[in-house]
């Protein structure tokens, strides 16, 4: 029995037709993922059928014991662990699939997070880079990525949300600069800013281009 339940109906009807080319039949209340989204399953889908997931409203989802979420984190699908991370990346720094956003705050020993699910029609795109020696000793020592975002545009910046983690513990690093490129449109600049706000080698640098309009 899935250990995934819904408490908050959607404000309408926000499914999505999904097909179910897997090889096996998948159970209700399940987590499915298109397109880098992770969606709830309705129903049961049998193989080879197409079906409806859900893309909107409030369900208790498995989560990561060991941290806490604050209200409004984006939350992510953990699949090799069945649960929802805060991370958006898993040990290896691949991109885990958004879920939603934490409905209210989860202190760090429940393994239960109330999430709202809030997938939009279009498509948002993760980029994920590994800082390397050399770009953690540009910008005179503070670190500095140059990120092609593929936004053709010279405000590329305006598109784009920016977190960068440590390699170690997946902590959320804050203080650096995003800017864009002015000779390379569509290609933004992360940098460090100071003492406390240095990008390292093997930090990970995440960045999500959201659809115009």
């Amino acid at each position: 029995m899935s250990t995934i339940q819904r408490f908050v109906p959607p404000i309408e009807n926000l499914g999505l037709e999904v097909p179910n080319a897997s090889g096996s039949d998948i159970a209700p209340r399940s987590v499915v993922v298109v397109n880098g989204r992770a969606f709830i399953t309705i129903g049961g889908i049998p193989n080879g059928i197409t079906a409806t997931v859900e893309r909107a409203g409030g369900f208790r989802v498995p989560a990561l014991t060991g941290t806490a979420f604050a209200q409004g984190d984006p939350l992510y699908w953990d699949a090799g662990n069945t649960r929802v991370t805060n991370l958006a990346v898993d040990s290896s720094n691949v991109p885990l699939p958004y879920l939603g956003r934490c409905r209210a705050a989860k202190a760090s020993g429940i393994a239960i997070a109330e999430v709202d699910i809030d997938q939009p029609m279009r498509v948002p795109r993760r980029i994920v880079r590994t800082v390397t020696n050399a770009e953690a000793a540009a910008n005179g020592t503070n670190g500095q990525v140059d990120i092609v975002t593929g936004v053709i545009s010279s405000t590329a910046s305006q598109r784009c949300t920016v977190e960068v983690r440590t390699a170690t513990s997946g902590r959320v690093k804050t203080g650096y600069d995003v800017n864009d490129v002015s000779l390379t449109p569509g290609t933004i600049r992360v940098a460090g800013v100071g003492s406390g706000t240095q990008i390292d080698e093997n930090d990970v640098v995440i960045v999500t281009v959201h659809p115009e309009g």
